[in-house]
């Protein structure tokens, strides 16, 4: 794998309170991330430190208890989590905000990726689905 990135132009302060880079050009290639496997468990607090993407095979009903590990106010964080439910529940925090302002079901025995972010440190969790992708 060869990641590319093309030197900065010149030096700015940002966020956190540590010297940021300022980027004419950035290309990436072959951009891969590595998947966080979540133990399922009756209550399960997701930590966005574990990584940006994560994965849940549940082997009982589960309930997503909420999240740490946001960044800081002003700084947009993003989990995608991929969940195959098999035959059980997933119940999630209210203080999500849904698309459509609707919970969605996830599909029995089959990949479902839920996509969430906050810009606030964590105070507002948006989140989108995309439901049924065949056997996970």
């Amino acid at each position: 794998m060869t990641t590319r990135i093309i030197v900065p132009n010149e030096d700015k302060t940002g966020g956190f309170g540590k010297p940021e880079k300022k980027f004419k050009h950035v290309a990436f290639y072959q951009y891969m991330e590595h998947v966080f496997t979540i133990t399922p468990a009756d209550s399960i607090t997701l930590d966005i430190t574990n990584g940006s993407v994560q994965l849940l095979t549940c082997d009982r009903d589960v309930t997503i208890a909420g999240f740490t590990g946001w960044p800081p106010s002003g700084t947009c964080a993003n989990l995608t989590l991929m969940v195959n439910p098999g035959t059980y529940t997933v119940t999630w925090p209210t203080e999500i905000l849904w698309e459509n302002s609707v919970v969605p079901t996830l599909k029995e025995n089959a990949a479902n990726w839920i996509s969430l972010w906050s810009v606030d440190g964590g105070t507002t969790i948006y989140a989108t689905a995309s439901l049924n992708y065949g056997t996970a």
